[in-house]
């Protein structure tokens, strides 16, 4: 169930990120790990293409709500603190890829 899930999202999501300046995508979190609930937000980790602007991550992360009805958290890849980023390498899996 958790497998189709997160393949059903990767696939959903492909014909969106293909139009956006991103690199890749991953989903980390509660989802990543099968632990979600229905309060759980969509947590993504976005390698962010060369020239991306702050306003590009807020309108991604804007329309992806919007889009799956859902919270979606976006975090660019350059920006994660050292503190977190081994609880993130832990889980994560890459949706997209361009």
């Amino acid at each position: 169930m958790v497998t189709t899930v997160k393949s059903t999202l990767a696939e959903a999501l492909q014909p969106y990120f293909s139009q956006q300046p991103v690199v890749r995508v991953y989903l980390f979190g509660s989802l990543a790990r099968g632990e979600e609930n229905e309060d759980s937000d969509i947590d993504l980790l976005v390698e962010f293409a060369k020239g991306a602007t702050l306003f590009d991550q807020a309108r991604i992360s804007w329309q992806l709500e919007e889009l799956l009805n859902h919270k979606v958290d976006v975090i660019s890849e350059s920006g994660v603190a050292s503190t977190i980023r081994p609880f993130i390498d832990q889980d994560r899996i890459l949706i997209y890829e361009k």
